[in-house]
């Protein structure tokens, strides 16, 4: 039926089938690009038929992506394969090269004289890539447009990125069609370039970040552009969301009538602000505004919109909210009653010393107390002590942190009938005993977490309190128990410490509530007592479908699995805490034996897909970071059991390599025996490689 397609209609569907879209191609690279790019498989039509393959062949060697040496190879081979009377090369148009440069890229470069688009990555490594012979291939190629990126801006540190950097420097004055050059984010013009960026001699536009144009190495970038007459546009497109225009007025003048600033419609050119400092020293009367517009402008000058609570508030941001929010109450009596919502609402508590201010003001003024919506600490701020805050009426507080210690002192506060809007609370319960009622009026939480090391909540909650709360964390002795006659009936996701003295507990609990779930965390290695029976808690929850492991290290088992079912819908494995540093060279006994042990249990999760990290750490860019990436050996094995490794943004690592160097298995478990034979338990045997 396809061979009755026109030559011409099928040419022009297989050109949009197998061309790489622009967008993709000129993509930025970030640290998740190279394990987290699928390969494609689009190429796979052009065995329909003989006919297929030779009309489709122009289209799919057009652009070419190679992100590591043995693409490259491969690609090389085919365009210089002699065998081949195509001819491919002639067809290349773009090439993009990530890294793996040496021999097989200048055997490309030389088989495709028609390359008009050249995407150089310059995040090289000197074990893996040489540039000797480049600036001779680069010299003949006949290059429009130019696209220069580095992932982590150290071109400086690395022999390898300078010696491309001198390569495309050599190149540069012999480019007669390069009108073109695009820059990455954090991309950086080694000092060698900056003289053949001005001998370019058809180069018409360069587009790079602030980064890119305040890093002068050795000498001014836009004045050596500046000064190239065939430049007609220097665009700054923004890193970072802004650009600092006072700085620019002070940039050479040769640049400054060819400076743009901002992307697409937003681009505007830098002559047409004004030269002015746009500051007065006399602004004269501020304007009449209703107090509803001077309350959002004060909104977004302090970063406390009180629309929403936002996440990532407070945060170290320059210059420093408290001094903002200060200045807005000194304006006018106005402005202070406006303005004190601001100051208190999201406090902005970096040190130690405001804390302790903060506290002492709400603690005398309960109408500022009133104020207080959010209570917590930035993500790199660590205090030794836990801040209590005693006699506060902090009835508005939508969410506070363990950094703070409110409950029970702010039950007190809460008349009867009345209902607090927390909705997110991690609380460490004081020692003393606490009465269960106190919790009635948190009726709108939805996230608690609880530590209690005292065994303060002598008595059960009662069974109408939390109606709302849809995530539970309980950590400490009989803490549980507490709330297992609560009916709870938003909850959604439990965790608890898999202790064997808690077992018990998270039994009876997860019998009565198991069915909501959908998610379980635990932490701990769930080792039951001497004469207690073992605790299938996974039969009690159907429905679910993701485990957490809260722990910073690698467990050495998934809790309660051995003892378990097999369970239908556990699909995701998740580690929201885990700290992923040293080497892959560095062999980790403990991921051995969880590896193990998952593989030992494997037809207990038929359908567990996902291995989540959420913690933030760098993706390997390159096929040397791949090969030493410190949980490169768990990803293959997960990759065996076919699990996939997923980051905290949602994506997934897609590539699985043969590693350049194998290293020992530490351990290998052996199927359980029975527990009425000796030995009985899980079996270690030694040796075995991974792959």
């Amino acid at each position: 039926m396809t061979e009755n397609i026109p030559n011409e209609l099928l040419e022009t569907i297989l050109f949009h089938a197998l061309t790489i879209p622009t967008v993709v191609f000129e993509a930025w690279r970030t640290h998740r690009t190279y394990c987290g790019t699928p390969s494609s498989g689009v190429s796979s039509i052009l065995l329909v038929s003989k006919r297929w393959c030779t009309i489709g062949a122009p289209a799919l060697y057009e652009s070419a992506i190679l992100r590591d040496e043995s693409r490259i190879e491969a690609l090389a081979k085919t365009l210089n394969d002699r065998r081949d009377k195509r001819n491919l090369g002639r067809y290349l148009r773009r090439l993009r090269v990530e890294s793996g440069f040496g021999n097989a890229v200048i055997r490309v470069l030389n088989a495709a004289p028609g390359i008009t688009t050249l995407y150089l990555g310059f995040d090289l490594s000197v074990h893996c890539d040489s540039t000797a012979g480049l600036m001779r291939s680069l010299k003949k190629v006949k290059l429009e447009h130019l696209l220069l990126d580095s992932v982590n801006g150290r071109l400086f540190s690395s022999p390898m990125s300078v010696n491309l950097s001198k390569a495309v420097a050599g190149a540069l004055p012999h480019w007669k069609m390069l009108k073109r050059i695009d820059t990455s984010p954090k991309f950086v013009f080694l000092p060698d370039m900056l003289p053949a960026l001005t001998q370019a001699p058809a180069l018409e536009w360069i587009s790079m970040s602030n980064f890119t144009m305040h890093m002068n190495l050795d000498g001014n970038v836009l004045a050596a552009i500046g000064r190239n007459p065939s430049v007609q546009v220097i665009q700054i497109h923004a890193l970072d969301k802004s650009t600092h225009v006072a700085l620019l007025p002070n940039i050479d003048e040769f640049a400054r009538a060819k400076l743009y600033v901002g992307e697409g419609r937003d681009m505007v050119k830098l002559t047409d602000f004004p030269e002015a400092d746009v500051s007065k020293k006399d602004p004269g009367p501020l304007p009449d505004l209703p107090d509803k517009v001077w309350d959002r402008i004060f909104d977004y000058a302090t970063r406390a919109d009180d629309r929403e609570v936002d996440e990532d508030l407070p945060i170290r941001i320059l210059p420093s909210p408290n001094r903002t929010r200060r200045a807005v109450l000194l304006v006018n009596r106005k402005f202070n009653r406006l303005g004190l919502r601001h100051m208190y609402s999201i406090p902005h508590l970096a040190q130690d010393t405001n804390v302790d201010q903060f506290t002492a003001v709400i603690e005398g003024n309960h109408e500022l107390a009133r104020l207080v919506r959010v209570l917590c600490l930035p993500e790199d701020t660590v205090f030794e002590k836990r801040k209590h805050i005693f006699g506060a009426p902090l009835t508005r507080l939508e969410r506070v942190t363990n950094d703070f210690i409110v409950f029970p002192d702010i039950a007190p506060f809460v008349h009867d009938g009345e209902s607090l809007p927390l909705h997110e609370a991690s609380q460490w319960l004081p020692e003393g005993i606490i009465d269960s009622r106190l919790f009635k009026p948190f009726v709108n939480l939805r996230s608690l977490e609880l530590y209690d090391l005292y065994g303060a909540i002598v008595e059960d909650i009662p069974r109408d309190a939390f109606p709302k709360l849809e995530i539970l964390n309980l950590w400490g002795w009989d803490l549980i128990d507490k709330f297992a006659p609560a009916e709870l009936p938003s909850l959604r996701r439990f965790g608890f410490e898999a202790a064997p003295h808690v077992t018990a507990q998270a039994a009876k609990f997860l019998q009565v509530h198991g069915r909501k779930l959908d998610a379980l965390s635990m932490t701990g290695a769930s080792d039951r007592q001497p004469g207690q029976p073992p605790h299938a808690l996974f039969d009690f929850c159907p429905n679910l479908t993701e485990i957490g492991i809260p722990s910073l290290r690698a467990p050495t088992n998934i809790p309660f699995l051995e003892h378990s079912q097999p369970h239908a819908k556990i699909a995701r494995l998740v580690f929201p805490s885990l700290i992923v540093k040293g080497s892959a060279l560095e062999v980790d006994a403990t991921w051995d034996l969880f590896v193990e042990t998952l593989r030992l249990h494997r037809d207990k999760l038929p359908a567990l897909k996902e291995f989540h990290v959420l913690t933030s750490f760098r993706w390997p860019i390159t096929r040397f970071d791949y090969d030493y990436f410190p949980l490169t050996p768990l990803i293959d094995d997960l990759h065996s059991m076919n699990i996939v490794f997923v980051d905290g943004s949602g994506t997934r690592w897609t590539r699985v390599l043969q590693r350049q160097w194998r290293r020992q298995r530490v351990l290998r478990l052996s199927p359980a025996a029975p527990e009425n034979q000796d030995g009985a338990g899980i079996g270690f045997a030694a040796g075995g490689t991974s792959s």
